[in-house]
């Protein structure tokens, strides 16, 4: 299970426990309407959350040949400042690794950090 399917799950839970409330009159409306938009707000970051935009620089590769330049008789060390950008799941799949800016689910998940099925990793530094 990764974060995003147990944030998904801890939200269903929290939907039933509400509507449960709600359906037994016990509910103060104000607190019912906060959850439900507690539940749709975080349905909803875990949902674009994969599609939100990283900036990563490119390195180049280069080859030995390339950093020879025969007239100087010496090394030439190019360099680059490439820039670009990445969506989250295209930075994981290219990297194998989340990106600096995935704390958000982390930071969401924390309510829930005592949930048999949260895992260490997702614990903040």
């Amino acid at each position: 299970m990764d974060i995003s399917e147990f944030l998904l799950d801890r939200v269903r839970d929290l939907e039933v426990r509400t509507e449960f409330i709600e359906s037994e009159g016990d509910d103060d409306e104000q607190t019912t309407d906060i959850l439900y938009a507690m539940v749709n707000a975080i349905r909803e970051t875990v949902k674009w959350h994969g599609n939100w935009p990283v900036l990563v620089e490119k390195k180049p590769e280069y080859s030995m040949a390339d950093a020879f330049d025969p007239d100087v008789n010496n090394l030439v060390f190019k360099m680059s400042q490439e820039i670009t950008w990445f969506t989250e799941n295209e930075y994981i799949k290219r990297f194998g690794t989340a990106p600096a800016s995935a704390p958000i689910l982390k930071i969401l998940a924390q309510p829930w950090k005592t949930h048999p099925d949260f895992q260490r990793e997702w614990l903040l530094a």
